[in-house]
């Protein structure tokens, strides 16, 4: 299947000159302040950003083939505004598995502003050092936002199959929402602070290493725990504990379930009582 690669040639001080594999783009393609244009047009899926730089929608990307990803990074240090438009599968969720931006052997990028919908694989995948922020992901057949290790800031997962967010590493999920997944809400091994994980399939947010923090989040009617703790074979009598404070935990199948993994690390509200296990 033929590939669209974008890259960025710096010529001395003039600026950025852009270029196709096979065409010239043209001058419309760059935007006022530097960043590439990428939009629909004529695009060939996936769009593969090849080289570091700055890269913008300007219209919605909508694929219609199976086992394609919209936008596939293999750059390090990318950064990608969806400039509050929608990337989707609109072809039905079956065939060869594709995620929507598919990141994953790229570190270091950034993405943010926009939607990612209805891929049947993950909605984003990414490597190490990223930054995901005021993203929605939805109604992908596997994870909505799936990052070896990175910030996860205003992101809305909502409706897809199997996790809302998972982040690995020491990531950091902040001031976002977890919602009707068909598996956990949230799979953590880092820090999740002011978010939500609600209506989900699973388990609201599940701990995946004994050194997670998870404080001041809404858990609430996940079918199985609000919280999981890690298993108590990964923490040795030496090793650190992940901690739990100031969350509000009602109406899971299990508001917590505990090892010797996890401790209170302030006051956390569970049902109708002021402690929790």
């Amino acid at each position: 299947m033929p590939h669209r690669s974008c890259f960025v040639a710096v010529l001395g001080r003039v600026g950025l000159a852009t270029a196709l594999l096979g065409s010239a783009v043209p001058d419309s393609a760059l935007a006022a302040d530097g960043a590439i244009e990428l939009n629909q047009a004529g695009a060939s899926f996936p769009i593969v950003l090849s080289e570091s730089g700055r890269y913008v929608l300007t219209s919605n990307l909508s694929v219609r083939a199976f086992g394609t990803s919209a936008i596939r990074v293999e750059a390090e240090d990318v950064t990608l505004d969806l400039n509050g438009f929608t990337v989707s599968l609109d072809f039905p969720q079956s065939g060869p598995i594709a995620d929507g931006v598919d990141a994953q052997l790229a570190t270091g990028l950034t993405i943010r502003n926009g939607t990612i919908r209805s891929f049947n694989g993950n909605c984003l995948r990414t490597g190490a050092r990223a930054r995901i922020e005021d993203l929605t992901t939805r109604d992908c057949s596997r994870v909505g936002v799936f990052t070896s290790d990175g910030l996860v800031r205003s992101v809305q997962a909502e409706g897809n199959g199997t996790l809302g967010v998972l982040a690995g590493g020491t990531s950091v999920v902040v001031s976002s929402r977890a919602v009707s997944n068909g598996g956990d809400g949230i799979g953590i091994d880092g820090l999740v602070v002011d978010s939500v994980a609600a209506l989900n399939g699973g388990d609201g947010i599940e701990l995946l290493s004994e050194s997670s923090t998870i404080r001041g989040n809404t858990v609430t009617r996940n079918t199985g725990a609000g919280i999981r703790a890690p298993n108590a074979f990964l923490c040795s009598a030496t090793a650190d504990r992940s901690g739990y404070g100031g969350n509000t935990i009602t109406r899971n199948g299990t508001d917590v379930i505990s090892s010797n993994c996890l401790v209170e690390i302030g006051p956390n509200v569970c049902g109708n009582d002021s402690a929790c296990p």
